[in-house]
């Protein structure tokens, strides 16, 4: 079982206290870099902007940036605590990757990479809840007209071929179709195509079933939305976010943005504003009707 914790080493000197918070993972001790604090509210707006916590987490990530640790609190879960780990490797590509629900383990990830290309070669998930294991393998080669990407995926599920599967990516790396084969390798099962909007999002997806020679299609309604209507920004506060001062930052921050927020061109939306230490995050989901702002402050651990 896989054991994790948070330690603080604190060094004592004449007028000055230095605090240094560590975590374990198995028998390895990390040292702190930065402290991530995010808070997840639903937003809603009827003649001013209102607030409500439903979701909080807290993550704690080396100075190379290369393993985190993360808590996560959701409201109304009856004390759960949800806890993750991610570790990668020297090109910030994921290694290993861990869930828990307390000190249960849910879910664990581990891909590979080649050492020349450094693409991914392998992927294996084991899932503890439904006792399942997926693994897949990744080659690649190039279109011969255009140049393009493409993956093939074999894929097993239990030690047993489950499907194999070519994936086509553009210059910009956007997958624009999925070419899906049975376990023998030969029948097409299915071909999905991928159209996006002008704002870079998925708007919408086709896809045409052989056996039944039928072709259904899906509208996505983030990719249909104007490209104004998902941009970045600089944040500006005129005071400094804590764990404390939350929802009065945000309330403030929320009231100086307003013409943006409610532009009533946007249906769906997300708005990211960034800063040194502090993010916020408003966006929209259209097809749940619902409305969230992220506040994420981040800390150094030393």
């Amino acid at each position: 079982m896989r054991i994790f914790f948070l330690i603080i080493i604190c060094f004592i000197i004449p007028s000055v206290t230095f605090c240094q918070p560590t975590f374990k993972i198995d028998d390895n001790t990390y040292k702190t870099g930065t402290i991530t604090k995010e808070f997840i509210f639903d937003l809603t707006y009827k003649d001013s902007f209102k607030i409500k916590l439903i979701d909080s987490s807290i993550t704690y990530t080396t100075s190379d940036s290369l393993i985190n640790l993360a808590f996560n609190y959701p409201l109304g879960s009856d004390n759960v605590v949800y806890k993750s780990i991610n570790i990668l490797n020297n090109r910030r590509q994921l290694i290993k990757s861990t869930d828990y629900i307390g000190t249960i383990l849910q879910k664990e990830i581990i891909n590979t990479y080649d050492e020349t290309s450094h693409k991914r070669i392998s992927s294996i998930e084991e899932n503890k809840k439904s006792n399942s294991t997926i693994k897949q393998l990744f080659e690649y080669s190039n279109d011969k007209i255009n140049g393009d990407l493409i993956v093939f995926i074999t894929s097993y599920l239990n030690g047993k071929i489950e499907y194999y599967a070519k994936d086509f990516f553009d210059k910009n790396m956007q997958k624009y179709k999925e070419i899906r084969y049975n376990d023998n390798k030969k029948d097409v099962m299915h071909t999905e195509t991928f159209i996006y909007g002008e704002n870079g999002k998925l708007k919408a997806r086709s896809i045409y079933f052989n056996e039944f020679r039928v072709t259904k299609d899906f509208i996505e309604p983030e990719g249909n939305e104007l490209a104004k209507c998902f941009k970045n920004f600089p944040l500006v506060l005129t005071d400094k976010a804590t764990t404390n001062n939350k929802n009065v930052v945000l309330k403030k921050f929320l009231d100086s943005n307003k013409n943006t927020l409610l532009d009533k061109d946007c249906s769906g939306y997300e708005y990211k504003f960034r800063g040194p230490s502090t993010d916020i995050i408003v966006k929209r989901n259209k097809s749940a009707n619902s409305n969230q702002v992220i506040l994420r402050i981040r800390e150094k651990g030393f």
